[in-house]
């Protein structure tokens, strides 16, 4: 009898292949993992206020208003005309170059003690800076005073780089304007 191997008959089918057990672990996880997101997104995201505008109530609508939109305050129109600029070279029609000077000179104080240890100690601070530094004393309601003053300065250029200086040794101080 002649048989024919090319085709095979099976009565037995392929069984079903099942996932394992620790694959719906992950499916399980990565659904919990975006559920949680999305109620974070719900109750913990505050909402855009930069894109409400105030929205008209019955009252305006009935009145006719215009409902007022929230517009941004420029500070820079009032703040332009209080600052100065200094001129420090000027061209004459001719097209010569002029150097405009000040007629002012600056003193920084850097503090003020009722005791001179303490006023000489800042002053040697100072003098470590590289400052040119004076001690000058005053007496204001009964109360002598001992002033640490760094200067005079000629230009607010340089007066701007000695504040600098002190800024970066913590050390405060206030600006002073003297005339010539």
């Amino acid at each position: 009898m002649a048989q024919d191997f090319a085709k095979k008959h099976s009565t037995v089918s392929a069984p079903a292949t099942e996932l394992p057990r620790w694959s719906w672990l992950i499916v399980g996880f990565l659904f919990g993992l975006f559920a949680a997101f999305l109620i974070y997104l719900w109750k913990f995201v505050p909402a855009d206020t930069a894109s409400n505008i105030a929205t008209p109530t019955a009252d305006v609508i009935k009145n006719n208003q215009k409902p007022e939109l929230n517009t941004p305050d420029f500070d820079f129109y009032e703040i332009f005309p209080r600052t100065e600029v200094p001129v420090v070279e000027e061209y004459t029609p001719s097209g010569k170059k002029v150097i405009v000077e000040d007629n002012y000179s600056y003193v920084l104080q850097t503090g003020s003690f009722q005791s001179l240890d303490d006023a000489d100690r800042r002053r040697a601070e100072l003098i470590l800076l590289g400052l040119q530094v004076s001690i000058k004393k005053v007496e204001q309601d009964g109360t002598v005073w001992h002033r640490v003053m760094v200067g005079p300065v000629d230009s607010k250029l340089e007066l701007d780089r000695t504040r600098n200086r002190l800024a970066e040794a913590n050390i405060e101080s206030i600006s002073m304007r003297l005339r010539q």
